[in-house]
């Protein structure tokens, strides 16, 4: 029996819609209440997801069997929410999505993320709710309580209610379809004359239903058991985008038809240098220049950014702009960022989520060319003094002072948008105003695709005038996350999947590995296609290194444990591996005083946060790896206008530790891979997901150090048997109980 371990400790810190629509919508939504008993289940599985967003559990764990049975009387399942590849209409197209953000709106009640509204919160304003149908006004007492549920310390400051206008509010009834609706303006009143205290203010909100949902209000419902939840930003954001759809020149990619390619000139020559750029990449840009619509596919080290980079010197140089770079988190959008900077630093503006610019100061690599900080530097002296009371939450702004503020950022702002050529955001800042009000958008380009949900990635898409889109990203590789089933499908992956694309690229040289390390990731998971563009010889920076690629063998010496994480974001069940810690120790120590690696070029990477927190915590207390005793530096990307799962990094005296999926995107010299996952049942859970193996073994240039129990990881899973029949072919494995690399028994 596996021991639960507490690592609490561990934490380091025209509303004229057809008959046939309305049918449509009718069918297809699904009442709360069986959205939320099904939720219950799913929000209280222990295993983490897989990478389609569906949870996995183990089939011999008793304690999930009894769940999987009950969940057999659920009214739908899984399988009834998977992703469609093809839908015959727009409309039917919108039903489908709305519903699935509307299944992730409850999801985030249940797991206690957002607020709603219940009855004792608001009532209809009579004289403003004459026609049902189309819109109403409710209005809510702000009471005490109310604030400290729904107004943040900042937004009481800034003198702003928790509402705003074009944010979406469901109305939820028993055993009844939810209702959309979304806000048109928002008032507060403060004379009182609607509440028995005159001191409590009253916050007027006025809704009108969306053209492309139905509104049952005109039902006679029983508000005493009615209550709203307000939809956050993002994806009110999403549901904004369905407004501009039936307008959108994307509307049958959207629907799955087929669309066929323009001829690419191979003879056409590119204004940028072709040197530096292989066959492949040289195809995508042009297709790019030929073709409304292109998909490049990019495995691991393929050079995904210098390939999107040169892309852009391209269109710039024949007049092709503005161009908006989008991508699910910010980490993507640096990584073109810095190298467009360097060529292009006078065109280029990063546009940050409120909630994120304290993390790009003027000091910051990017700060110079971050929005923000161009406000910050054009505003008068008297604003600034203004701008850093809002920052520091110095005192309540007065409405006059506010309106000073907000006045003078909406005219710095549009000017400085409108100098731009090349914008770098989010896909969910990419609905915020500064784009939304800029007269056209003729090129998206989307970086890490995959990792973008297909309702996020409808937000840039369906700005002004868009004419051109480019989607990169690897299918194979991690994709986003949802607690709905299908939600996390990308749009990226389902126009592979419905074949309805005839011209994706696929970059097909990798410069990143040793050609040790890429071999089995080439083979298993882009079935020889990936070429090698550098040599066993060219990698020796580290000397000649015999064996780059090792599997430290653990010989069933080092079970798991069962563990409670009480980190930032990893709430829950996780596993930890004790005996595990030792042996990336002993790696990190032979890295650092044999072969004299840099720290900052070693990465620590694990399939469980429990795994992550145990390794910083013993890492950052050994003298040899910490000898100057410095505290444990966390990053994480939990800012809630990112798509990504929020992921934490740990550096430990500059030595990267993180989850597989929070290393997506990264790479380092040398990567040890701790699998965690022993015991007698042979259960390795999440570790058989095909695309966190991809991840996590395409992350190291020099070498990669795989250490984990090889009996259970090749009894587990069929991809882990075929891997440690590899291994073991080419003698990659070591059983020795000191490590010593390069030499394997």
């Amino acid at each position: 029996m596996t021991n639960k371990k507490d690592l609490g400790h561990l934490s380091v810190s025209e509303d004229k819609r057809s008959s046939k629509h309305v049918s449509e919508v009718n069918n297809r939504l699904i009442s709360t209440e069986e959205i939320m008993t099904q939720l219950t289940l799913d929000l209280t599985l222990e295993e983490p997801k897989d990478s389609t967003g569906i949870r996995l559990n183990d089939k011999n764990s008793s304690h999930l069997k009894d769940k999987e049975s009950h969940r057999s009387s659920v009214p739908f399942s899984a399988r009834d929410l998977a992703p469609r590849l093809t839908y015959d209409t727009i409309e039917e197209y919108i039903c489908e999505m709305s519903n699935k953000i509307y299944l992730e709106e409850i999801g985030s009640i249940l797991s206690f993320e957002a607020p709603i509204l219940t009855e004792k919160d608001f009532y209809f304003e009579e004289n403003k709710c004459l026609n049902f149908v189309q819109e109403c006004t409710i209005c809510i007492r702000m009471t005490d309580e109310f604030k400290k549920t729904f107004i943040s310390k900042k937004m009481d400051m800034m003198g702003k209610n928790p509402f705003f206008s074009g944010q979406v509010m469901i109305f939820l009834q028993p055993y009844t379809e939810p209702d959309f609706w979304t806000v048109d303006f928002t008032r507060i009143e403060n004379d009182g004359s609607h509440v028995k205290s005159p001191s409590v203010q009253l916050l007027s909100v006025s809704m009108s239903s969306n053209s492309w949902a139905i509104s049952r209000l005109c039902r006679e419902p029983d508000y005493s058991k009615l209550k709203i939840l307000p939809v956050s930003l993002p994806k009110s954001r999403s549901f904004s985008a369905f407004t501009r759809l039936k307008t959108s020149p994307f509307v049958d990619m959207l629907l799955g038809k087929t669309f066929e390619p323009q001829p690419t000139s191979l003879e056409e020559r590119l204004n940028i240098s072709q040197d530096k750029m292989n066959e492949s990449q040289i195809l995508a840009i042009r297709s790019v220049l030929t073709n409304r619509i292109t998909l490049i596919q990019g495995p691991p080290g393929t050079g995904k950014t210098s390939t999107i980079c040169n892309m852009i010197s391209e269109l710039l140089l024949r007049g092709k702009y503005p161009i908006l770079i989008v991508a699910a988190s910010n980490q993507a959008i640096d990584n073109i960022a810095e190298k467009l900077i360097k060529v292009h630093k006078d065109s280029v503006l990063k546009i940050l989520a409120r909630t994120s610019e304290f993390k790009y100061p003027m000091s910051h690599v990017l700060g110079p060319i971050c929005l923000h900080n161009k406000i910050y530097a054009q505003a008068s002296p008297d604003i600034r003094v203004l701008l850093d009371d809002i920052k520091y939450c110095r005192h309540q702004l007065e409405p006059k002072e506010y309106k000073q503020v907000l006045d003078q950022q909406i005219r710095c702002s549009q000017k400085i948008v409108g100098e731009s050529k090349i914008f770098l955001t989010t896909s969910v800042s990419a609905g915020g105003v500064n784009l939304q009000k800029l007269g056209r958008v003729p090129i998206v380009i989307m970086d890490e695709a995959t990792q973008s949900s297909e309702v996020a990635s409808l937000i840039p898409l369906t700005l002004n005038q868009v004419k051109k889109v480019v989607l990169v990203g690897d299918e194979k590789q991690l994709n986003g996350f949802s607690n709905v089933p299908g939600l996390a499908f990308s749009l990226f992956e389902r126009i592979l999947a419905n074949r309805s694309c005839k011209n994706s690229i696929f970059l097909d040289t990798q410069y990143r590995m040793h050609p040790a390390i890429s071999e089995f990731p080439s083979q298993e998971f882009y079935d020889g296609k990936l070429k090698d563009g550098v040599t066993a010889e060219k990698h020796q920076k580290y000397g000649n290194i015999s064996r780059p690629l090792m599997f430290w063998d653990t010989q069933k010496r080092c079970r798991e444990e069962r563990a409670i994480s009480y980190y930032t974001g990893d709430y829950g069940s996780t596993y930890c591996n004790v005996g595990e810690v030792k042996r990336v120790e002993q790696i990190l120590e032979y890295f650092i005083e044999v072969m004299h690696v840099e720290k900052t070029n070693i990465g620590v990477i694990t399939p469980y946060s429990g795994q992550r927190d145990l390794i910083s915590e013993s890492a950052s207390k050994n003298k040899k790896i910490n000898p100057e005793g410095k505290r444990t530096v966390e990053e994480s990307n939990n800012d809630y206008l990112e798509e990504s799962k929020p992921a934490t990094v740990h550096l430990v005296s500059e030595i990267m530790i993180a989850s597989v999926d929070a290393f997506q995107g990264r790479e380092k010299d040398f990567i040890i891979l701790s699998c965690v996952r022993s015991n007698v049942q042979n259960i390795i859970g999440f570790l058989k997901d095909r695309r966190r193996l991809n991840v996590a073994l395409t992350r190291a240039k020099f070498g990669l150090v795989i250490v984990g129990d090889l009996y259970c990881l090749k009894r587990g899973d069929c991809l882990w048997k075929r891997y440690i029949s590899y291994l073991e072919k080419r003698k990659l494995v070591l059983s020795k109980l000191k490590f010593e690399y390069g030499r394997c028994e």
